[in-house]
C-alpha cells in the first residue's frame, strides 16, 4: 500500500520549543514520514499557554517544512500552581517524583491526582479536540495518532474514535498506572480506579498500540485483549551525527545513557558490574 498522498493527524502535547526526549520521537518520525509522501498534520499546545518543564528552541530546526502544525489554547493548572507556590514547588518529572516532598508538594500532588484525572494537562483536551474535529473533516483524515505522556492526550483519541470512522494508533511512550512515580501521587481509591478504567478503555478501543520496548509491550498485553501492539523503539537520526567522528576506539568502548535518572532508579548494579 502506497503512503503517498495520505493524510495523518498526530496529537502531541510536547512539541518544539518544548525540550525532552518525548518531543523528538514524533518530530523525527514526521520528518521521515513526510519524505515518504505522507501529509502530517500535528496538533499541539501553544507554548505560551503550556506548562512545559523544559525548553529547547533548537529542536524547531528538526520540524519538516512539509508538516502542518496547529497550536491551540489550553487551561493549565500547573501554571496556577507555579504562581501560587512557586515554580520550584512542582517537581519536573512526573509532578511528584521525589519521596522527600514538602507539605506544599504533597498538597499539590493530592489535588493533581484526585481532581485532574489522569493528569493536569487534561485542560488542553477540549481545545485540541475541537481543532482535531475541524482537521479530520477538512482533510478527510483516516489515520489518527495520539502520543503520550501526558496520557490525557489518549482520551482525545478515545473521543475521536467514538465520533469518526478512523484508524486510531495509540502511541504509549511510557507506562500509565505503572509509571515509576505513580505510587507517589497520593491517589484516592476512586481516582486510582478511574485511572485504571481510562487506561483499559484506551488499550481496548485503539485499533493499534505502539510502544517503545518489549518490556512495555508485555506490560500492556497483560491489561488488554487487544493484540495489535507493536514496538517502534526510540532511536536516533543519523543526520544529527554527520559531523561527528564515530570511528571505533580499539582500546575501549563508550556507554551512553540518555534517559531520565531519578531517585527511584537503581544504577548501582550496573556500575558494580562495570
Amino acid at each position: 500500500m502506497s503512503l503517498k498522498n495520505k493524510h495523518v493527524l498526530i496529537i502531541s502535547y510536547y512539541w518544539p520549543p518544548s525540550g525532552g526526549a518525548g518531543v523528538q520521537r514524533w518530530v523525527k518520525l514526521t520528518k521521515y514520514l513526510s519524505r515518504l509522501g505522507v501529509s502530517c498534520h500535528v496538533i499541539t499546545v501553544d507554548e505560551k499557554k503550556s506548562s512545559y518543564t523544559s525548553i529547547d528552541p533548537s529542536l524547531e530546526q528538526d520540524i519538516s517544512p512539509e508538516v502542518s502544525v496547529y497550536k491551540t489554547n489550553s487551561f493549565e493548572p500547573n501554571r496556577i500552581y507555579a504562581k501560587l507556590f512557586g515554580k520550584n514547588s512542582i517537581p519536573s518529572a512526573g509532578f511528584s517524583s521525589s519521596e522527600r516532598q514538602s507539605i506544599k508538594q504533597k498538597f499539590i500532588s493530592f489535588v493533581r491526582s484526585n481532581l485532574f484525572i489522569p493528569d493536569p494537562r487534561i485542560g488542553w483536551n477540549r481545545y485540541a479536540l475541537k481543532k482535531a474535529k475541524e482537521i479530520i473533516k477538512d482533510k478527510k483524515i483516516k489515520t489518527l495518532i495520539t502520543t503520550s505522556p501526558p496520557h490525557s492526550t489518549q482520551l482525545i483519541g478515545l473521543k475521536l474514535k467514538q465520533k469518526f470512522d478512523i484508524n486510531w494508533i495509540s502511541d504509549l511512550r511510557d507506562p500509565w498506572t505503572d509509571i515509576y512515580y505513580y505510587p507517589l501521587l497520593n491517589h484516592s481509591f476512586l481516582s486510582h480506579r478511574k485511572n485504571l478504567s481510562l487506561e483499559k478503555q484506551v488499550l481496548d478501543k485503539a485499533d493499534h498500540i505502539t510502544t517503545v520496548s518489549k518490556g512495555l509491550r508485555n506490560l500492556f498485553r497483560k491489561k488488554t485483549m487487544n493484540e495489535n501492539i507493536k514496538i517502534i523503539p526510540n532511536g536516533y537520526d543519523p543526520e544529527d551525527f554527520k559531523q561527528l567522528d564515530l570511528s571505533s576506539d580499539e582500546n575501549g568502548f563508550t556507554i551512553i545513557y540518555t534517559g531520565t535518572m531519578t531517585e527511584q532508579y537503581n544504577p548501582e548494579v550496573f556500575i558494580e558490574a562495570i
